[in-house]
């Protein structure tokens, strides 16, 4: 800060006088004063140090009306903070003296976008909170920032952007991104793809006589049937470029070239779009960030895509967990931006309802060894890739944990890939879904069952310990009725954990305590399979949970055909009620 004769001059009596006049003009006048004294206090640095409690106590004032209006939460651990004056609340200085970490969610209403102190405020805060060990902040849509009379493309997200990158500076923070789940209607591809089509004009044909010439009329094709044509050959390019039957792995799209050979040839130029004026933050250059959950897609969307791009590269050689869902992204988007991706020290990896190319993703997985989980939940891959063509290259060997659909575990677990991922001890199977539904393939599971049981020592692999099954309750008559089938088949001695779940969806099944005890029956016989099982989670969806809770109290003991069905079965957990039974002859 440059001396001015403002610094020599004024006594320091007058400055503080100044200040506090000029504090009491802003509150009678209802305006906001932090971003005015801020830059009153780069005149002079005396200027500053005065200020520095007024800027303080204002941004305090702040965050406690944040907090009041359920805007902001903090809690240490497991219990809230919460901040005020009074004895008993935590104070400024006490927060910003505290050396463990906070977690910090911040969830704007719609009247809070007209006010830009708030991520202000939050960024000065977390710029100088000692320690951060998560924050988690809420994107609003466009639709709810672009209404007429709403200005927060420039001080509004450029104070959130600032609040963002100022977690990126904490080692070891966790950076969580959620939003509205019907914000998919307005998100756009960062990439603007055109279709180049170039073509060399064919030879004319030697004319022929004028006698011998039957009359023509030039007629040339209607626009919609050029259209159609042409996009016919992209598509048709499109999946030529996906994969292919011999499961051979693309590289990723190169910048294309002019055709050489003289025919017509057509190609899809990508070009990154620029996000508006008042969404052009700074880029961030250091990051410490140990996980990053994209639970939005807007921040892959033009408007937020380059500063989580920055985030995610800056983050290099700290990051381990990377998750997203519900990218509504095209494969040509993925081509472009899987390939920039690189993180050494990655650990778990969860692209979750999203679409890829098959070989796009797996080029991702071959450059990340340190994988040890991988949840591939809700996806759907495009193309095919032969998985075991990578048995002499280093793709996963690190993999401990498996999270997919009976149809994209199947490869992994065949023996003719079940080496390459020896350490693979924990699978979780995920029913299929297809958008709007969901379908149960019992031919799958079989054949899931079989492989898993064919994890033995003797095989010179890791055998599957813990099991786990998600299923759909809509569809609880076919999966009860695999139970019972499946039941007479071979084995999984080595199973220790078995946990079992069912997505209920806005329709509430109507249940009693008879259909309960039936499901405890056609459970019982599934079990007959895990001889070596020892502990058994039931989770949230299998049972109506208030028959549960009445079930629990009538029967402390647990269900005893459960115990007759496993002799090592230890304890039963009911996660729905939060109750775990004990085997009886154990105490």
């Amino acid at each position: 800060m440059s001396p001015s004769p403002l610094q020599d001059a004024v006594p320091t009596e007058l400055l503080v006088e100044i200040v506090h006049r000029l504090v009491l003009c802003y509150t009678q006048n209802d305006a906001r004063p932090i971003p005015q004294l801020m830059n009153l206090g780069k005149t002079c640095r005396r200027m500053s140090n005065i200020l520095k409690p007024f800027i303080f106590e204002q941004l305090f004032d702040c965050l406690v009306a944040m907090q009041v209006g359920r805007v902001l939460q903090l809690h240490q651990g497991d219990s809230s903070v919460i901040l005020g004056r009074s004895q008993g609340y935590w104070g400024f200085e006490q927060l910003l003296g505290c050396e463990s970490g906070f977690k910090i969610s911040y969830t704007p209403k719609h009247q809070s976008l007209y006010n830009a102190e708030e991520p202000w405020a939050l960024y000065h805060l977390l710029r100088r909170l000692k320690a951060i060990t998560q924050f988690t902040v809420f994107i609003p849509s466009p639709g709810a920032t672009s209404e007429p009379g709403l200005n927060v493309g420039s001080a509004w997200n450029r104070g959130l952007a600032s609040s963002i990158l100022a977690t990126a500076q904490h080692p070891g923070s966790i950076l969580k991104f959620e939003g509205d789940p019907m914000t998919f209607r307005y998100v756009l591809s960062p990439f603007k793809h055109e279709i180049h089509v170039t073509s060399i004009q064919p030879s004319v044909a030697p004319s022929t006589p004028t006698s011998a010439r039957l009359p023509t009329h030039d007629k040339k094709p209607s626009q919609a049937h050029r259209i159609s044509l042409l996009l016919r050959r992209v598509f048709n390019g499109m999946r030529e470029d996906v994969g292919n039957s011999k499961g051979e792995v693309d590289q990723p799209m190169a910048t294309p070239q002019p055709p050489s050979n003289g025919q017509t040839d057509n190609h899809i130029i990508s070009t990154l779009k620029y996000p508006p004026p008042g969404m052009n933050f700074p880029s961030c250059t250091t990051s410490f960030l140990a996980e990053i959950e994209l639970g939005t897609p807007r921040m892959l969307d033009p408007w937020w895509y380059h500063i989580t791009q920055s985030l995610l590269q800056s983050s290099y050689s700290t990051l381990t967990r990377l998750s997203f869902s519900a990218q509504h992204l095209c494969l040509y988007d993925w081509r472009h931006i899987l390939p920039t991706w690189s993180f050494p020290q990655l650990k778990i990896f969860a692209p979750r309802r999203t679409e890829f190319a098959n070989p796009d993703l797996h080029d991702f997985l071959l450059r990340h060894p340190s994988i040890s989980t991988l949840d591939l939940t809700g996806n759907e891959l495009a193309g095919s890739v032969d998985i075991s063509s990578f048995a002499n290259t280093d793709f996963l060997p690190n993999l401990e944990m498996l999270i997919a659909t009976p149809d994209y575990l199947i490869p992994f677990l065949a023996p003719t890939t079940a080496s390459l991922f020896p350490k693979l001890a924990r699978v979780k199977v995920t029913q299929e879904m297809r958008r709007t539904f969901s379908c149960f393939v019992a031919n799958d599971y079989n054949r899931l069952m079989e492989l898993l049981a064919s994890r033995t020592p003797t095989a010179g692999v890791e055998p599957i310990t813990d099991l786990a099954f998600e299923f759909d309750s809509n569809q609880r008559d076919a999966y009860f009725e695999w139970f019972t089938s499946v039941s007479s088949r071979r084995a999984l001695p080595f199973v220790r954990q078995l946990s079992v779940y069912a997505r209920r969806w806005w329709q509430e099944m109507e249940e009693g305590l008879a259909m309960m005890e039936e499901g405890f029956a056609i459970l019982a016989s599934w079990l007959r399979m895990f001889p070596g099982l020892s502990e058994l989670v039931v989770g949230k969806g299998m049972f109506d949970e208030p028959n549960m809770q009445e079930w629990a109290q009538d029967n402390p003991a647990g269900p005893r055909i459960l115990w007759d069905a496993c002799p090592q079965l230890r304890s039963i957990s009911m996660q729905p009620i939060d109750y775990e039974f004990t085997r009886p002859d154990l105490g």
